[in-house]
């Protein structure tokens, strides 16, 4: 009668602890998920914004080079012009 009252109570103290250790770990596993989906998001959002700049950039560059060609094409139709009229 007495180990069985014994074992009742450390069965109800185990099951709290195992409650409480559970609880913990509920809490923190979900606030390392949230931090981590936080951290994706952030890491996406700024990769994203770095393509961004990167495809400005690079349309930049791209307007400037047709530019340039244009120039260079319109200087050279100028330069045989005027050497094929003198």
């Amino acid at each position: 009668m007495l180990f069985k009252m014994i074992f009742k109570m450390v069965f109800k103290v185990f099951k709290m602890i195992l409650e409480l250790f559970n609880k913990i770990f509920n809490k923190l596993f979900k606030g390392l998920i949230k931090f981590l989906i936080l951290n994706i998001m952030i890491f996406f959002k700024i990769f994203r914004l770095k393509f961004k700049i990167f495809n400005l950039v690079f349309k930049k560059f791209i307007m400037d080079l047709k530019i340039f060609i244009m120039n260079y094409l319109n200087l050279t139709k100028v330069c045989i012009g005027v050497t094929f009229f003198f």
